[in-house]
């Protein structure tokens, strides 16, 4: 046999076609977006392509039974005795891989992915070792995969080989290694059977079982043909051909016959006597098998590239169509949102939001007056704990305070009242945010039932400004009030007269020094001041005008309520109008939106049609080129 190469790549012009299929299919997954489900399963198929298409070797994976003589026929492949014959039944326990390399090497690789290299200097000194791991039943448990490099020119042109376990091998974990060699590793299986027993039960059933869907794919060897009597021999071929056809359903099977020993003196140039008139003992069976092999690795790749080619056109076909659906369901919704006329459910709306915004701020207003009535007392109790905190000893305290800062006490608690009512009617706020809530959720029901095009708005918390009403309340009434309800009473001798001039002239400025004297005439009438009586006196004087006072502000504070319930119900009505006219505006703009859009979409599809087009006569030409092969 010359040193020359069976099988190339670049002599294969189909090749250079699956990869231009390969960049085509790399380049559309980069065009467009796919759907994230669809893209990974295409970019999984097309990585499986490439990392095929990327290694240059072709595997095959040697099948038989124990005594098929997997051993020898390994042996003439390679052109030297690498394995070791006739050992005992269960050898080859583990998956071995053998390919060309200028040195002689094992590389073990366990099932945790750990790696052990040796190298040898010798085919003998490689085969001692490599028998060890492959027949050794504690390594082959151990043992995920063995590699074995060494100089041979069937290798060098581009084949690896790969030994698996005996199918009928007293260990039945040896077949789950085989069928894991032919799954993951295996581009053609070459399946052997023994001429003088061919095709047994066990052998029909391990195929079926596993190799049912690539079985067709398989080639069958007749292994030591050369034990047959050569007038039956092709007798034999027939039978297992049969047999195939029979058991496999398979139309025309490929059988070669072979004999391990004509290879072998063909690799050694021995002269052994072979069968020179029906050449099925020479190299051209050789040659047509590994040529074979090529073919069936062309077509298994020409198989995985037309079926991502399927898939990328019903994707791509599909994606179009829902684009199109799409954009015309979408323009149909605007142009029925558009036509709707919303007018009678939004004058409805108003009034019904308008009416359960009323009752909750009626009820509200209720808890309001509550409060008033509460601010009231307790303001009143303020003024009381300061005059009677005055001391008892002298009347001088109790006029300095009324003279200083009684007034100003008065108006402060009044302030409090005024503002701590105030801070409840942001309640008022709530209510309408509610509202303007259950509307927008009535107006996207809407949408629903009648089917148009739904917008969901951002609706912020309104601020409705409050609308402050100048208080009637007036302290001046008060004042005068006390003056001349003080200047009835009798104060002390010498105190009296400066404590209600002073009474009179802090509370009320201008006619305080005649209520003031008027108060001190009825002073002198005793020697000594009853303080304590007095302090109770002006509290209990007091209560009527600070009452009305104080009712006065809370009164005020209801009619900026009432006011601001009123502004905030016309809010309402404004802004469900301004929802509405929102949405008018957004619909006619989406419709122009759409317009612009759809005259892109439409290019864009008119490309995407063009790259199915493509993908069509792809399919086509990669139908082709399995017709060919």
């Amino acid at each position: 046999m010359k040193e020359e190469n069976y099988f190339s790549w670049d002599n294969i012009h189909e090749m250079s076609d699956i990869d231009a299929h390969i960049q085509f299919a790399s380049t559309l997954l980069r065009k467009y977006q796919w759907e994230p489900t669809a893209k990974q399963s295409l970019e999984e198929q097309l990585a499986a392509i490439e990392a095929k298409q990327n290694d240059r070797k072709l595997n095959i994976s040697i099948i038989g039974e124990f005594s098929t003589g997997k051993s020898s026929f390994i042996n003439a492949l390679v052109g030297c005795e690498l394995l070791t014959v006739n050992v005992i039944q269960g050898t080859t326990v583990a998956i071995t891989v053998i390919e060309y390399d200028e040195t002689y090497s094992i590389t073990t690789t366990d099932f945790s992915g750990h790696q052990k290299n040796e190298l040898f200097d010798n085919i003998e000194q490689l085969r001692h070792i490599l028998h060890i791991y492959t027949t050794d039943p504690t390594y082959g448990k151990q043992i995920n995969n063995v590699l074995v490099t060494l100089p041979s020119n069937i290798l060098k042109n581009g084949f690896r080989i790969i030994d698996t376990p005996g199918t009928n091998s007293l260990e039945l974990w040896h077949e789950d290694v085989t069928r894991r060699a032919i799954k993951e590793m295996s581009d053609l299986s070459i399946i052997l059977t023994d001429a003088t027993t061919p095709m047994p039960a066990t052998l029909i059933n391990f195929v079926d079982s596993t190799l049912s869907d690539a079985v067709k794919d398989c080639a069958f060897v007749v292994n030591k043909i050369d034990r047959i009597n050569e007038r039956e021999r092709m007798g034999i071929v027939h039978f297992v051909k049969s047999k195939i056809e029979q058991s496999f359903e398979i139309d025309e099977p490929i059988v070669f016959p072979f004999s391990s020993v004509a290879l072998t003196n063909f690799f050694t140039k021995e002269q052994v006597e072979v069968d020179r008139e029906s050449r099925l003992l020479t190299t051209s069976s050789l040659e047509k098998l590994l040529s074979y092999t090529a073919t069936q690795r062309i077509k298994a790749q020409a198989r995985k590239i037309l079926l991502l080619t399927d898939d990328m056109y019903t994707t791509l076909e599909n994606m179009i169509q829902k684009k199109a659906k799409r954009y015309q369901e979408e323009l149909a919704l605007l142009e029925r949102s558009k036509q709707t006329d919303f007018k009678p459910f939004i004058t409805n709306q108003v009034l019904v939001r308008q009416k359960a915004f009323l009752a909750e701020a009626k009820n509200y207003r209720y808890n309001m007056e509550s409060a008033g009535d509460s601010h009231i007392t307790k303001a009143i109790e303020h003024i009381n704990l300061k005059i009677s905190s005055c001391s008892n000893g002298t009347l001088d305290e109790l006029s300095n305070y009324i003279k200083g800062t009684l007034t100003t006490d008065i108006q402060k608690e009044g302030t409090k009242i005024s503002e701590s009512l105030e801070t409840k009617f942001t309640v008022l706020l709530s209510f309408f945010n509610n509202e303007i809530t259950n509307f927008q959720n009535s107006f996207e029901s809407e949408f629903k039932k009648l089917k148009i095009f739904t917008i969901k708005l951002d609706i912020k918390t309104k601020n409705v400004s409050l609308q402050h009403n100048a208080h009637s309340a007036n302290i001046a009434s008060v004042a005068s009030f006390v003056s001349e309800e003080l200047s009835k009473e009798n104060w002390a001798m010498g105190g009296g007269a400066a404590a209600g001039a002073a009474i009179g002239t802090a509370i009320c400025p201008g006619i305080g020094t005649v209520f003031g004297l008027l108060t001190g005439l009825f002073a002198g009438s005793f020697v000594a001041p009853d303080v304590p009586k007095v302090k109770n006196d002006v509290k209990r004087k007091l209560v009527t005008p600070l009452t009305s006072y104080y009712r006065t502000i809370v009164n005020d504070c209801m009619a900026d309520y009432d006011n601001y319930v009123t502004d905030i119900n016309n809010a309402l009505d404004t802004e469900i109008n301004r929802y509405y006219s929102t949405y008018a505006s957004i619909v006619e703009q989406r419709i122009i939106d759409w317009n612009t859009k759809h005259r892109t979409i439409k290019e864009n599809i008119e490309k995407t049609e063009k790259d199915i087009t493509s993908l069509k006569n792809r399919k086509a030409s990669v139908k082709n080129i399995l017709l060919k092969l």
